[in-house]
């Protein structure tokens, strides 16, 4: 009387029969297996995983999946997707003109512009880092300026210069770097002559510059050159006596 089952894998029953005789029927059950298996995979930002089923993954979590089998029992499988992160990154760094900016991965920056580069990680994502260079100028410049022998120029930056010759002097600019003034220092000469001329006592001798000298002298005249510098010329008169007998 009743049901006896075995692990689930048979299911027996006894009948009586009005004569009074048992009947044992017996029910044997199969078990078929379901699956749920998983699977974790990565890929680098921006990327994908390409899924058994079909279609990609692009991004982080999990993508599930349900097989039906011959027994038309479902098995689940999961694929798990981690999504390793790739950086970009940029520095600004400036230099002076002819300078130059070691480069982290090696090598030198002598010019405006970027420098990319692109590093492997552990993970096996790139990761792009771009150093920018900005060039500051620097300046070269002269003035050539012009004095009298035994004048001064005022330098810009002080004290006086009283030869010729260069007079360079640099700048440091706010972003650091040099520029070069040089002012040029050219020298004009002055002149001082004299003449001597012999008069007659009572008699004259007509100035180049006008008028007459009719005495000993000196008569000094200062003639402006060209340049604007002055020079002197002195007309000496010797006067000669007379005599009336």
């Amino acid at each position: 009387m009743g049901w006896n089952s075995n692990k689930c894998r048979s299911i027996s029953h006894t009948y009586s029969s009005q004569a009074g005789c048992d009947s044992l029927v017996t029910i044997n059950i199969d078990v078929n297996q379901t699956y749920s298996t998983s699977e974790t995979h990565a890929i680098c930002d921006g990327g994908s995983y390409p899924l058994p089923w079909g279609g990609t993954a692009t991004s982080a979590g999990p993508y599930p999946h349900t097989y039906s089998s011959q027994a038309g029992c479902d098995s689940l499988v999961t694929i798990n997707i981690d999504v390793n992160q790739t950086y970009s990154t940029s520095e600004t760094h400036a230099i002076c003109d002819g300078g130059s900016y070691p480069l982290p991965w090696g090598g030198t920056a002598t010019s405006a512009g970027p420098y990319p580069h692109t590093y492997s990680s552990q993970a096996g994502c790139d990761s792009l880092v771009t150093i920018n260079i900005d060039v500051n100028q620097t300046y070269s410049t002269s003035e050539t300026h012009a004095i009298c022998d035994g004048g001064s120029y005022p330098l810009p930056w002080g004290g006086t210069a009283t030869s010729a010759g260069p007079y360079p002097h640099t700048y440091s600019s706010q972003a650091g770097c040099d520029s070069l003034v040089t002012i040029n220092i050219t020298v004009n000469q002055t002149y001082s002559t004299s003449e001597t001329h012999a008069i007659c006592d009572g008699g004259s001798y007509p100035l180049p510059w006008g008028g007459t000298a009719t005495s000993a002298g000196p008569y000094p005249h200062t003639n402006c050159t060209q340049a604007g510098c002055d020079s002197v010329e002195a007309i000496n008169n010797d006067v000669k006596e007379t005599y009336s007998t």
